[in-house]
Order: C-alpha cells, then sequence, then structure tokens
C-alpha cells in the first residue's frame, strides 16, 4: 500500500481533494466551481479566490472523460511523469490525478493474454504511479 509519510504533504492532500465542487464563499457568483489547487496551501479554489495566492503555486485541475487531470507539462515540473500514461485532450497532454477505471471489461481470456504480451503498460494515473513504485521498494 501507498505510504503517505513518504510524500509530500500538498500531493497526498492533492491526490485525495475533490474539485468542481461549489465555492462555500463565493456561493452566489458565476463560475465558482474550485478548480485550481495552490501547492503551498494545500487546498483547491475558485477563480474567484485567487487573489491571496498569486505568489504561490497553482495548478489547474481539468475535466477529462468526468475524471480530474492536469497537464502533463505542469506535472512534469512536479514530480517524473516518465511512466505515466498521458492522453490528449483539447491538443494539450494531460495525466489522471487519479484511477481511471476500465470502461470495457476483457470478454475472452485470449483478449487478456493479447494485452499482456504487449510488455508492462504504463500507469494510467499519478496515483497508480505512486503505488506501483511503493510496491517496488517494498520488495
Amino acid at each position: 500500500m501507498l505510504d503517505s509519510s513518504n510524500l509530500p504533504r500538498w500531493l497526498e492532500v492533492l491526490l485525495r481533494e475533490k474539485f468542481f465542487n461549489a465555492c462555500i464563499i463565493h456561493e452566489e457568483a458565476k463560475k465558482n466551481e474550485k478548480n485550481v489547487y495552490c501547492l503551498d496551501c494545500c487546498q483547491s479554489i475558485c477563480p474567484h479566490c485567487l487573489s491571496p495566492h498569486r505568489s504561490h503555486r497553482l495548478l489547474q485541475i481539468r475535466r477529462y472523460v468526468y475524471h480530474d487531470v492536469i497537464r502533463l507539462g505542469d506535472a512534469e515540473k512536479l514530480m517524473d511523469c516518465a511512466f505515466v500514461q498521458s492522453y490528449t485532450t483539447n491538443s494539450a497532454k494531460v495525466v489522471f490525478l487519479n484511477q481511471r477505471p476500465q470502461t470495457r471489461p476483457f470478454r475472452g481470456s485470449w483478449q487478456h493474454l493479447y494485452y499482456l504480451r504487449q510488455g508492462p503498460a504504463r500507469p494510467i494515473s499519478l496515483l497508480f504511479s505512486l503505488l506501483q513504485a511503493s510496491t517496488y521498494t517494498e520488495n
């Protein structure tokens, strides 16, 4: 299992955070969804909350197929993403924050073998990559 004591606090909170909920401070404002993460304060904020965080390190969270993603370039500034599967959306490469569920299950054993024979698969999210890395260090 992932040992959270080895993770930076900002990353531990980022992977647990729920984004795209309405900001309770700006309930009445338009476009009040929390889609920015402040790495220095370890909290999600809406665009109206940005002013006090201007000098902080900010990360924009995006949505792709109903899942939270960040741009690959932003993720690479913070950690090694060499073995994380990236996807393209709106001509930008993105990575999933949390594990993306498989959309289609395998139908037969031959298909399962086909996928295994293609070689080691790349982790499909930052969380899965961290889980995989912690498994290798435990063995």
